[in-house]
């Protein structure tokens, strides 16, 4: 009998879906066989979740963390929590699996077709006139087109009788805010708009990753005690997050960065020390290891993901999950003042 029910994998094709794209046979065959090798008491936690639309993206990070805790020799053996995996490792020590579900915006720039149609409606009315197009908030569907180019055409138009001296313009209204800056010189063969800029959203999406994961580790605790904690930051689509912007949430400012030569792992490695600031350094996630990131692998299989790894070099444990994949790792320290040196390391970093 399969440990998939029909109402689950019927629910598995409809939106949200953890997976990109819908589950061929053999997709399905095979998460059968992860479900089946999960306990019991785990395989009935993620199959609730996959049958809550509100969950399933838990239960994607789960399946993804519970595979590379395998690889990293750890097995699952129960529930410690509602929301966290209970652990072992090769040496008998105890580990907690928890995830956090991150939705990651549909599209960065917003809706696509009425981003098509504001962009051709702005390149008329700027013909022969270069500029660059700056969304400050992803484009909602059902804007008043008409009404946007028809306030740019006045601009334009004052900007020429010189009865305005601007070269930048800010529209505004609701959820609705983009600016548009006229270029210097020729217009190009290509047309009037040299670029379009997009909305620059990781502050707001690590501030919900912060919130997230210290609630997380206050509510574990509080329910499990101080088990050392591997946490999952799953996402329904690749991060894309910039390295630097995810350091400084967890390690604060580095004291000094070193870069050498060639892209391969072990060419960058930055020291931190403890300021109570960053997230790692807070007492209130000292029980955490390590963060993974894992979000769908794009293309090819569809039950197939990307993983990143960032210990935790203040962790009040000093067991260590060491996974295949890109992780930032202690290659240094922590001294008695806690100051650490890491570095990437893994297949590709």
């Amino acid at each position: 009998m399969s440990v998939l029910p029909r109402t689950i994998l019927d629910s598995l094709s409809s939106e949200p879906s953890p997976w990109p794209g819908a589950l061929d046979e053999g997709a399905i065959g095979r998460l059968e066989s992860v479900l089946e090798e999960l306990p019991e008491e785990v395989r009935l936690a993620v199959l609730a979740a996959l049958a809550d639309p509100t969950r399933r993206l838990w239960a994607r990070g789960i399946l993804d963390g519970v595979a590379m805790a395998r690889s990293a020799g750890c097995r699952p053996v129960g529930m410690l929590h509602e929301e966290v995996v209970e652990l072992t490792t090769e040496t008998g020590g105890r580990l907690g699996l928890g995830a956090l579900d991150v939705p990651q915006p549909p599209a960065r720039l917003g809706h696509q077709p009425t981003l098509d149609e504001l962009t051709r409606r702005l390149e008329q009315v700027f013909e022969g006139k270069p500029f660059v197009l700056y969304l400050r908030r992803p484009l909602p569907e059902g804007i008043d087109v008409d009404g946007i180019v028809r306030a740019f055409h006045l601009w334009l138009s004052a900007v020429a009788r010189g009865e305005r001296h601007e070269r930048h313009a800010v529209y505004e209204d609701g959820d609705l805010a983009f600016e548009v800056t006229l270029g210097e010189g020729a217009c190009p063969a290509s047309g009037p708009r040299l670029l379009t800029v997009g909305p620059i959203t990781t502050l707001e999406r690590l501030a919900e990753v912060d919130m997230q994961l210290v609630d997380a580790a206050v509510r574990v605790e509080e329910s499990i005690g101080d088990v050392p904690m591997v946490m999952i930051c799953a996402a329904d689509r690749p991060w894309g997050l910039p390295r630097g912007y995810v350091e400084q949430l967890l390690y604060g400012t580095a004291d000094c960065t070193v870069t050498q030569a060639g892209d391969g792992p072990g060419s960058y490695r930055a020291t931190f020390r403890p300021n109570g600031r960053s997230l790692f350094s807070d007492p209130v996630c000292r029980h955490i290891l390590s963060v993974w990131w894992t979000s769908p692998e794009e293309g090819g299989d569809p039950l197939g993901f990307d993983c990143q790894a960032t210990d935790n070099p203040w962790a009040a444990d000093d067991a260590r999950v060491v996974v295949p994949c890109p992780s930032f790792r202690v290659v240094e320290g922590p001294d008695g003042s806690g100051t650490v040196t890491l570095g990437w390391s893994g297949p590709t970093s």
